[in-house]
């Protein structure tokens, strides 16, 4: 075997006798040996849990018959005069829940569960002691499930949440749970539902795609002689369950951002859903409906002033949402008696619009200004007469912080609501005092 020379000696090196390897010490209290430290255990995970909500008073003062005296979405014809009223049923709270990362997946876990006092009254009753004994009702309560991070992430959620169609909400102190336009233009609602969403972002550039799959929400309208139609006779089994198909909805949206700050979002969405309307007295017999919704959405921020609104159109569909009519189909009817049957269903097509300039002349203060209407285009058939054809409304406002959490804002309604008779449009104005206490 041959042996490298050693480097810088003229001889090869000699073989060394062999040392024996030391005697490990003796472990002692003062200084244990290292096999003897016990290994450090990583710190179990947590579930944090965050509440939040507020405390929201409200005092209105309507100058006309408003169908609710707490929100300004309908003026009625009766000349009943107006009222002055007191609510804090609009108060919140919820907890948000953060999970461990989920092991098995490698998802980042979380959820949310709220809720508020608009969940109506005992025995349904609207008595004036019954106002201020208001029912709890869940508005929120879902899990999601993200992979990635801010700038690629893929998201999951599952249970009830905001719809993905028309996604902005009007800015307001004293309109938050039934959000400002509603009934006049802003389409909102909350479903069951799994939803996917894609979040990406390129330099100063964001992508936002979402779809999901939900449950059914409708009313039936009924005309014709007769009982020949099924209609809505409970509240999980309307002419949408009947279908056995959940409804669809899908989003597209481009933003541009300035770090983390979204300055701009441009945004377009649709829905699609089914009815059938079963006949009582011929129960094979079924007219089935497809219904269809179009939607547009965007929002500009800039240092003193924000633009935002919405728009859509609607084949049948705006019931599902909380909106102009009460009912998007008309279900038409032949004969009388025992010889009545639903003969066809006809989509009542609709449009709306709002749109919101918020002024920040100061960091604490905040003057909203916006304008919002709805609209029937078509209907099909002779709709009873006194129907709500037409809601538009005016909205303006000054708000401004007190303190970092307490808000107080003094807000104007101008309601206008018209009618397919001739009596001629119904206009009433509503104006509000609220003061909210953010936790």
């Amino acid at each position: 075997m041959m042996v490298a020379p050693a480097i810088g000696s003229a001889q090869t090196a000699e073989p060394q006798p062999s040392v024996p390897a030391p005697v490990p010490a003796a472990p002692s209290e003062a200084q244990p040996a290292p096999s003897a430290v016990p290994a450090a255990k990583p710190a179990p995970a947590k579930v944090t849990i965050t509440p939040y909500g507020f405390i929201l008073l409200q005092s209105f003062w309507n100058d006309g018959p408003f169908s609710a005296k707490d929100y300004p979405g309908q003026v009625l014809q009766n000349h009943d005069g107006g009222a002055f009223l007191m609510s804090a049923r609009g108060s919140r709270f919820g907890f948000k829940v953060a999970l461990p990362d989920d092991p098995f997946t490698g998802a980042q876990l979380s959820g949310v569960i709220e809720g508020d006092f608009k969940g109506g009254f005992a025995n349904n009753t609207t008595t004036s002691a019954n106002w201020y004994n208001s029912m709890f009702r869940l508005r929120l309560a879902y899990m999601t499930a993200s992979w990635g991070d801010a700038s690629n992430k893929f998201s999951f959620v599952i249970g009830q949440d905001w719809k993905i169609v028309a996604p902005l909400a009007p800015t307001s102190i004293a309109f938050g749970y039934d959000q400002m336009f509603t009934q006049a233009g802003n389409l909102n609602n909350r479903d069951q539902q799994i939803k996917a969403i894609y979040d990406m972002v390129s330099g100063g550039v964001g992508l936002n795609v979402s779809a999901a799959m939900l449950g059914p929400q409708d009313t039936a309208a009924i005309t014709g002689t007769g009982t020949p139609v099924v209609g809505v006779t409970t509240a999980d089994y309307g002419a949408g369950n009947r279908s056995r198909m959940p409804n669809f909805e899908g989003r597209l949206a481009v933003n541009m951002r300035d770090g983390k700050k979204k300055v701009a979002e441009v945004g377009v969405a649709g829905a699609v859903g089914w009815r059938r309307y079963d006949n009582v007295n011929t129960p094979n017999t079924t007219v089935d409906t497809t219904t269809k919704l179009g939607a547009v959405d965007a929002v500009f921020n800039f240092p003193f002033i924000t633009l935002q609104g919405e728009g859509y159109v609607s084949d049948g569909m705006e019931d599902s949402y909380t909106s102009l009519l009460s009912s998007a189909v008309i279900v038409n009817s032949t004969g009388a008696g025992a010889a009545a049957h639903a003969s066809s269903a006809v989509n009542i097509q609709s449009q709306g619009y709002w749109a919101q300039a918020i002024l920040k002349p100061l960091d604490s203060v905040q003057i909203p200004v916006g304008y919002g209407m709805a609209q029937v285009r078509y209907h099909g058939a002779a709709a009873a007469v006194g129907t709500r054809f037409r809601n538009a409304q005016f909205h303006t406002g000054l708000l401004f912080n007190m303190t970092n959490p307490w808000k107080f804002g003094f807000e104007f309604t101008r309601t206008t609501s018209g009618y397919n008779n001739n009596q001629g449009p119904a206009t009433a104005n509503q104006y509000v005092l609220a003061s909210k206490l953010d936790f």
